[in-house]
């Protein structure tokens, strides 16, 4: 769970989140499962509720593929 709460923390900070949501599953495989989600106090896509189970936000690829990167640079500079 350690690495869990340190991607929780890198995200946050990356994103300026207010706090994060963890749900962590394991209910078909022999493995964890954790879903990460950054939430904020103001601006919230689904404000005091959990995250709709689609797609909540349209970024470009490039904008994914750069978020990623700097992300992945984070993780590994921890």
């Amino acid at each position: 769970m350690s690495d869990v709460h340190r991607v929780a923390c890198v995200l946050r900070d990356y994103f300026s989140g207010t706090l994060v949501n963890v749900q962590v599953l394991c209910n078909t495989q022999p493995h964890l499962h954790a879903h990460v989600s950054v939430r904020y106090l103001d601006g919230d896509v689904a404000p005091m509720v959990p995250l709709p189970m689609h797609d909540l936000v349209d970024i470009s690829d490039e904008e994914l593929t750069a978020d990623a990167e700097a992300l992945r640079e984070l993780l590994h500079a921890g």
